[in-house]
Order: structure tokens, then sequence, then C-alpha cells
């Protein structure tokens, strides 16, 4: 069995993809199409990974911070971070938070080395 995996999109082609791309490496699989589904579901188990559009990330924000509460369920948990059109200065701020920043549209195998290398450390 692969990695526990909490996927934040609520652009139903980019989860389906999502979605698809990590049951074909072996992961167990949840999807949440907001933030508050996905901070229901930290709370109830650990996840080696998540990967969040940035506009429900919440990253930076004073509610809904779906990468403060990763990182405080479980603080090994990787996160990856996805967007487009996002100014350079603010990616550099959404790093601090997350582990890793990918453009929109998602280069699979660039999110398939990343996710790689993440879990070949925690090994």
């Amino acid at each position: 069995m692969g990695n526990r995996i909490l996927v934040v999109e609520d652009d139903e082609r980019i989860a389906a993809s999502l979605t698809r791309f990590f049951r074909d490496r072996g992961d167990t699989l949840d999807v949440a199409r907001e933030t508050e589904e996905a901070e229901a579901l930290l709370c109830n188990a650990p996840y080696a990974l998540v990967v969040a559009d940035l506009r429900l990330s919440g990253a930076g924000s004073t509610r809904g911070d779906v990468v403060a509460c990763a990182k405080q369920t479980f603080a090994s948990t990787r996160v990856i971070l996805l967007g487009d059109n996002v100014a350079e200065d603010e990616r550099a701020d959404r790093r601090r938070a997350a582990d890793a920043f990918l453009d929109k549209p998602v280069s699979f195998s660039a999110l398939e080395a990343l996710v790689d290398f993440f879990f070949r450390r925690a090994a």
C-alpha cells in the first residue's frame, strides 16, 4: 500500500487528474473540495502529503489555513501548493509555509519527481 495523500482542489478536472496520478502510484487518496472539508479530514488521520490549490490552502491567512493544520496535526506531513499566475513575491511567502510550489497546469513528471524525493527522504 502506498502513502496517504490529501488533495485539496475545487476544479473537478484537476482533482480527477491528481486522483488518477496518485491512485496509479498505489497511494491512498482523499479529495477535499473546500478548506473546511480538508481541515476535517486532517483532524481524523495523518497524511504523508497534502497537495492543495493555493487559493484553497489558506496559507498565511488567519482562518482556514490547511498548511498550518497539516503541519500541526502531523509535523512530517509534506505540503505542495499548486497555483497559476502567482506573483514571485507571493510564491516566496507561500514557500515559507509549504514544502514546495508547482505551477498549474501541473507537470506530472515534476510532481512525480518531487513526491518521490519527499518519500525517499522520509524512508
